[in-house]
């Protein structure tokens, strides 16, 4: 008789993350039709070894297979029988739940009538029926849970992969999950859970194995495992083995404080000051604050305003700027809104404190050397007051962007307001023509400066107090000096508990409104997409286009600033830049859109595991950056070229915008998998819609690369202009067809193969922020028998057969260095 192989199984795998093994050489068997239970403590890499098993992160060494298919050297196979839910990774977080499984099933590859009925059937079964029409992002723990889970069914695996599917769910909806779980192993399935709640896992697994510090210690049945135990956690214990108990040989009545004893191993909650011991290169100590100690949370020191840190140059100086507590307004994280931050006050200074900075702020303005140490002191205060006054009204207004990006209206006016300053920085050029026909602008303000009135009106604005202040100590007007100074500490205050009132608010309150089902132009336009994968890729681009406020400000602001370009233009009778507005959009949206894989964030692990979706996914994503932003650019330059009456600039146009747009889209999606800038991941973002990665560096090579890239028919049409040959001029327009046509399609080829072979390595970038490609061990020189290092040779012997050196690989175990 025929053994069947194994439903999934691991073999040899390992995986280092610098000094850390996190999977030690891990192998598994899960036989078909089982539920298997993977446990072991936090950290113990089950996690890790799950996700390298399903194709989502790249082993170091071994490998694993789906009934007999391997997963990395026939992915198609293995990841067509399989369903995974990974643990902590994004999902696409602008769709609602129904566009999501939809989205989903569209991507395998099924119909439109079974994926109706598949996901009709997901939701109801899952209780998601009233929060279809839901976006993700709002969706609690719970519900991501069950979506999740419903987006691994959604396909009819045979084969499911959950990792920690019942952490932070409710009871009621642990008990559907485990009833769906069950129908699904009843019905001929396999499932594979992993936890580190041996109650559950006793509760619902008859196959368990054991893991930790990166090891498989024990698996088998159930019954097997927990062998002569009273119980699996029994078991558990006895073989991961329980951690040494603390405190010394006389117990916990020694003294907590003698080197040894309790205290010194426990943690106390501290205020942040740190106390020293006597000697050279003793150790800190940490300030134990009574309250917080005697309270045993260190929330609650925080929002008892206990400040203990004494604030000045000298704590700047020392790296321990901006860490101070704002009672009430901010806990401690990887934004101003988690932990291990300070508050508004600690923010200010650390906005203030930069290189280059005398004590932490730096000085703006300063005194005369007539002018007495007396007065410049009393002016001086000006200085930091002034810039502290800056610092808190750009955040303030950087916060009321955040907050008005949370409506359609105010994306449109942050958006208007982004656009105006890119308009005038093009149209530079022709505003300063406009100008110059009155004056010489330039020379005006080297010579003379600002002109009256402007000068006064400038130093009246809360922006220039601080000037007010030290230039009134100066001529010894102390009231004036004294009440510039007064003002600006009034209004920093003011902005102060206006910036904490707008972060109470991005904690509290959603980063979105509800979705409008079936509403707008991308709700018209999802009839008409295509049924297949490519399609189902347009549909979730172009939802996440309006709905996603980073990507909409993105979008409002290309097209805008073409809008706003004409109407400079017509504004100060200089109509030379209206016929290029269409080329300044599609600049502005290829250099916006290079970091969408990251905007995406760890959502991209379920275009990995979908059998030859990468493609898709790419010409997808090209697709809809041409449906938004190419049928406004050609109007801008058509509609230009009508109104102004310019058809001198019919042929340079026509020629340079299908390079452009073909440049663009294939430049965006290959610098968005070759380089990508992790930022916080969408449903991480602590409600700040503007948080992203930097994208400066790639700001500053695409430029240039694009004006490269419209030399070609720039050049051809240029050739015709000087030889007064019309029919070449015009042939600049084929170039640029047939220039746009090789760059869209060759860059998105190139992009899509590299996301074939390194999408493993693209996910744990943007996941972890740094490569996760396998630890590559240094060759070791060996001797020969002699002592000799090989290819050298020895004093009176033969020379060795081989030219060059010969290599052996490292031993297993740790690297020697």
């Amino acid at each position: 008789m025929t053994r069947l192989p194994p439903a999934f199984e691991l073999y040899e795998l390992s995986k280092r993350f610098g000094d850390h093994q996190a999977a030690d050489r891990v192998s598994l068997s899960v036989p078909g039709g089982s539920f298997y239970g993977l446990v072991g403590p936090n950290g113990a890499g089950k996690t890790t070894s799950l996700t390298m098993a399903v194709g989502l992160l790249r082993p170091d060494s071994g490998g694993a297979r789906v009934f007999g298919a391997d997963v990395w050297a026939d992915p198609v196979r293995a990841k067509s029988m399989i369903g995974v839910l990974p643990d902590g990774m994004a999902l696409p977080e602008r769709l609602t739940g129904r566009e999501m499984l939809s989205y989903l099933g569209r991507l395998r590859g099924l119909s439109e009538r079974e994926v109706g009925q598949r996901v009709d059937d997901l939701l109801h079964g899952l209780g998601l029926a009233e929060a279809e029409h839901t976006l993700i992002i709002e969706y609690s723990a719970g519900m991501r849970k069950k979506i999740g889970l419903a987006g691994a069914l959604v396909h009819a695996p045979r084969l499911l992969v959950l990792d920690e599917p019942f952490e932070a769910v409710d009871p009621i909806s642990a008990s559907v999950i485990k009833g769906i779980l069950r129908s699904f192993t009843d019905g001929g399935g396999s499932v594979v859970v992993s936890s580190h709640v041996m109650a559950l896992v006793e509760q619902v697994c008859d196959h368990v194995g054991v893991i930790a510090r990166g090891r498989v210690l024990a698996e088998g049945t159930l019954a097997e495992v927990r062998g002569d135990h009273a119980g699996l956690e029994e078991a558990f214990v006895a073989l991961v083995g329980a951690p040494a108990p603390v405190g010394g040989s006389r117990g916990w009545r020694d003294d907590p404080h003698e080197a040894g004893g309790p205290a010194a191993r426990v943690r106390y909650p501290t205020c942040g000051r740190r106390r020293h011991r006597s000697g050279p290169g003793a150790p800190h100590r940490a300030h134990r604050c009574p309250g917080a100690a005697a309270r045993g949370d260190r929330s609650a020191l925080r929002a008892d305003g206990c400040l203990v840190r004494r604030l000045g140059p000298g704590t700047l100086r020392r790296g321990r700027r901006g860490h101070v507590a704002a009672p009430g307004v901010l806990r401690p994280g990887t934004d101003p809104t988690a932990r291990n931050r300070p508050g508004p006050v600690g923010l200010v200074l650390r906005g203030c404190d930069g290189p280059g900075h005398r004590g932490g702020v730096p000085v703006t303005a300063r005194p005369g050397r007539s002018v007495g140490r007396a007065r410049r002191a009393r002016g001086r205060g000006g200085d930091p007051l002034q810039v502290v006054f800056l610092v808190l009204a750009s955040r303030v207004v950087t916060a009321l962007s955040g907050a008005a990006l949370r409506t359609r209206i105010g994306v449109e006016v942050t958006a208007i307001r982004n656009a105006a300053v890119l308009a005038a920085g093009f149209s530079a050029y022709m505003l300063y023509q406009a100008v110059s026909q009155y004056t010489d602008v330039f020379a005006l303000l080297w010579n003379r400066g600002v002109p009256a009135p402007y000068d006064t009106v400038l130093l009246a604005l809360p922006s220039g107090w601080g000037v007010h202040a030290v230039t009134a100590a100066g001529r010894g007007d102390v009231p004036s000096a004294l009440g510039a100074l007064a003002a600006l500490v009034l209004a920093s205050t003011g902005l102060t508990a206006c910036w904490a009132s707008l972060l109470r608010q991005r904690m509290t309150s959603p980063t979105t409104a509800p979705a409008r089902h079936g509403r707008g132009v991308t709700g018209r336009l999802g009839s008409l997409l295509p049924s297949g994968p490519v399609g189902a890729v347009i549909g979730r681009e172009l939802r996440t286009w309006g709905r996603d406020p980073r990507r909409a400000l993105e979008l409002r602001t290309a097209l805008w600033t073409g809008v706003l370009v004409c109407a400079l233009g017509v504004l100060v009778g200089l109509t030379f830049m209206i016929p290029l507005a269409g080329l300044v959009v599609v600049a502005l949206a290829a250099l916006m859109s290079l970091n969408v894989y990251a905007l995406d964030g760890t959502a991209l692990w379920q275009t990995l595991l979908a059998p030859g979706a990468a493609r898709h996914d790419v010409r997808g994503r090209q697709a809809a950056w041409l449906l938004v932003f190419v049928p406004v650019a050609v109007l801008l330059s058509v509609g230009g070229i009508l109104f102004t009456g310019q058809h001198w600039a019919w042929p340079w146009v026509f020629a340079v915008l299908p390079a452009l747009v073909g440049g663009g889209a294939g430049f965006s999606v290959l610098f968005a998998v070759l380089w990508p800038a992790p930022g916080p991941e969408p449903h991480r973002h602590g409600g700040d819609p503007l948080e992203s990665g930097d994208v400066v560096g790639q700001f500053n090579v695409l430029f240039p690369v694009l004006l490269l890239s419209v030399v070609p028919p720039v050049a051809v049409t240029a050739l015709g202009f000087f030889l007064d040959q019309p029919g070449l001029m015009w042939s600049g327009v084929a170039v640029g067809v047939l220039e746009g046509l090789l760059l869209g399609w060759g860059l998105g080829r190139v992009a899509h193969r590299r996301l074939e072979r390194r999408g493993p390595e693209l996910l744990g970038t943007l996941r972890w922020g740094r490569d996760t490609s396998p630890v590559r061990r240094r060759p070791v020189r060996t001797r020969n028998a002699r002592g000799t290092p090989p290819g050298r040779r020895a004093r009176g012997g033969p020379r060795s057969p081989g030219r060059g050196a010969t290599w052996t690989p490292c031993p297993p175990g740790p690297a020697p260095w």
